[in-house]
C-alpha cells in the first residue's frame, strides 16, 4: 500500500525528531513520543470547556 507524500514527510520528521522509531513491522512512539502525544490529546481535552464557556457567555451577551 502505497503511503501519499505528506503523510511519508510527517512521519519521516518524526522519526528524526526522536518521536518514533522504526520496527520490523512498521513504527512505534518512543517514550518522547508518548509524552508529546499525551500533551496533545490533555491539551484538546481542556479546550473543550473553553470553547463552550465561550460560546454560552456569548450567547447570553445576544440577549
Amino acid at each position: 500500500m502505497k503511503i501519499p507524500l505528506k503523510l511519508e514527510l510527517l512521519v519521516k520528521l518524526m522519526e528524526l525528531s526522536g518521536l518514533l522509531e522504526k520496527t520490523g513491522s512498521g513504527y512505534k512512539l518512543t517514550k518522547r513520543g508518548v509524552v508529546e502525544v499525551y500533551k496533545s490529546v490533555v491539551n484538546y481535552i481542556v479546550e473543550i470547556p473553553v470553547k463552550l464557556t465561550s460560546v454560552f457567555t456569548s450567547l447570553d451577551q445576544n440577549r
